[in-house]
């Protein structure tokens, strides 16, 4: 009988006292960390890891409030520390060669990440990562459309079945590939004390987390990045659309963009299959 393998998870504590769930996808080779979007989980991207087996060990990270990752001693809300984290989880594992996928807010942790510690990444596959060029300010943006609209979010279900039967009933997980939305299902949301399910990230957290993005200076920094860098935009997007990313790719030593066809700022989401192609590409020796 063959026996199923459960994926292996570990909790990471960093030097603030977050408890941060990384996800280990399996693989051999070089490692692949996956950062995910605001408001999603880890788990989701294994959609993607299991077509990159072969040539990485995969891992995921739930950011902090996120997928079953805890705040720190205080709320923590600047994405200046989600780069701080990625740098405390790479540093504590044994692996020397590190690649990176991030998603948006993940996108903008991994250079963050990176440009506080050049070269601990080869190469940085980045899907729409949100880097503000202009309008940037020391104070979080509460009147954002995307921190105004999330603090509306309906977040308490009586079921699973109820929760995936609202959110496969409208944008934009009702582009969703099944078995992606089906991961979301696992750890994007959590069972409370009475019986119904929440979202593993609050709505008010998630909220707090959007206003903070006005916050960092990604963007200026960009010329410290010594990662060899990709810059993608989905056909389908208008806000990081590929005119946007050609102005983040310009600022970087070895950047580059790339269209997805056909896909929209959720496109990690929409096709993994396309998104696996296309990182294995970039990744490979001779790059994209």
């Amino acid at each position: 009988m063959t026996k199923s393998k459960s994926l292996n998870l570990e909790i990471f504590e960093t030097s603030d006292g977050a408890k941060l769930l990384l996800e280990d996808f399996g693989g051999h080779g070089d490692s692949l960390l996956f950062v995910h979007a605001t408001g999603f989980c880890a788990r989701m991207h294994l959609s993607i890891a299991k077509l990159l087996r072969e040539r990485f060990h995969c891992y995921g990270l739930n950011t902090r409030f996120h997928g079953g990752s805890t705040g720190g001693a205080t709320a923590d809300y600047r994405w200046d520390t989600l780069g701080a984290d990625i740098i405390e989880v790479v540093s504590s594992l044994p692996s020397k060669s590190w690649h990176g996928f991030g998603h948006s807010y993940g996108g903008a942790g991994l250079l963050l990440a990176e440009e506080s510690k050049p070269e601990t990444f080869a190469a940085l596959f980045l899907y729409e990562p949100v880097v503000i060029i202009e309008d940037r300010s020391p104070l979080p943006n509460y009147n954002s459309p995307l921190s105004v609209l999330t603090r509306q979010r309906r977040q308490s279900f009586a079921t699973r079945l109820e929760a995936a039967t609202n959110f496969s009933s409208k944008k934009p997980m009702n582009g969703f590939d099944a078995l992606t939305f089906d991961l979301y299902l696992e750890t994007g949301l959590t069972r409370g004390y009475d019986s119904q399910v929440h979202l593993s990230c609050p709505s008010e957290i998630e909220s707090e987390i959007y206003a903070y993005a006005y916050c960092h200076n990604a963007y200026g920094n960009l010329n410290q990045i010594k990662a060899r860098t990709l810059f993608v935009a989905g056909e389908m997007t208008t806000d990081f659309n590929i005119e946007y990313m050609e102005q983040l790719a310009s600022k970087c030593p070895d950047g580059k963009t790339q269209i997805a066809t056909g896909l929209s700022h959720f496109g990690p989401f929409e096709n993994p299959r396309a998104i696996a192609s296309m990182m294995e590409q970039f990744f490979s020796p001779s790059g994209a």
